[in-house]
């Protein structure tokens, strides 16, 4: 049931359906996750990113925050369910599912800790990291330059931007070789950017970040990028465009 939810989530996540569409299809899958994870230390979390969407019915970012922490759950169940298994195809699922709760969002993983943190346990969140390393190492064993695996792991180096900055430097790279079936992430390519633009905003560096924001927005004219813009301008003391 879980690889058929896996397997749902990532085909609507590929689909060119609309946002009412979208907004619909993954409004009920977590009303049924809810209810299957009523004990489960990702259901408080879940519910309550739930309702803020059925709040703000429009918002791309709280459909964007929703489908993540799907993302995240789904991609945790399936994982754990292959700790005695190699099926090389849930895996890739499983971090292909990783990867896009990733780029949806910079903070619904980091919130299910700090939810897990107020309710005294965190074995959502370090089982979730340890699954995310576990089955993105598998898939680079094979395929070094996998896009969605490389991304998972830029994205565990938790403050170490120097390490992230190579990592991401490595997705890029794997990105514009287009193989490895990574043609398809294409169309994340902006966001790539701007998550660049993150990590080089947090090693100081922020004319290279002005740069990867720049970079970013020439795909993609997205609000929150032309906000970091300029944030990163503003600290370089320039006045924006």
């Amino acid at each position: 049931e879980m690889q058929d939810m896996s397997a749902a989530l990532l085909f609507m996540l590929w689909s060119d359906e609309d946002f009412a569409s979208q907004s619909g299809f993954f409004q009920g899958v977590a009303i049924n996750m809810i209810h299957a994870e009523d004990d489960g230390a990702g259901a408080p979390l879940l519910l309550q990113v739930y309702l803020h969407l059925a709040d703000h019915a429009e918002s791309r970012p709280a459909l964007h925050e929703l489908q993540s922490l799907l993302c995240f759950l789904s991609g945790l169940h399936l994982s754990t369910n292959l700790m005695h298994c190699a099926d090389l195809a849930a895996i890739e699922r499983a971090v292909e599912l990783f990867a896009h709760g990733f780029l949806l969002s910079d903070t619904a993983f980091f919130a299910l800790k700090k939810e897990e943190q107020g309710s005294g346990t965190t074995h959502c969140f370090f089982g979730g990291v340890e699954a995310m390393t576990r089955c993105s190492n598998k898939l680079l064993q094979a395929r070094p330059q996998l896009f969605p695996a490389l991304l998972v792991q830029s994205r565990l180096q938790f403050g170490d931007d120097m390490a992230e900055l190579q990592l991401q430097k490595k997705c890029m790279a794997a990105l514009e070789s287009r193989s490895h079936g990574n043609e398809k992430w294409a169309k994340w390519k902006a966001r790539l950017h701007e998550l660049r633009g993150l990590t080089f905003g947090g090693l100081g560096d922020h004319h290279s970040a002005v740069k990867e924001y720049a970079l970013s927005l020439n795909l993609s004219r997205d609000r929150k990028t032309l906000y970091l813009k300029a944030q990163s301008l503003q600290a370089i003391g320039q006045p924006e465009e």
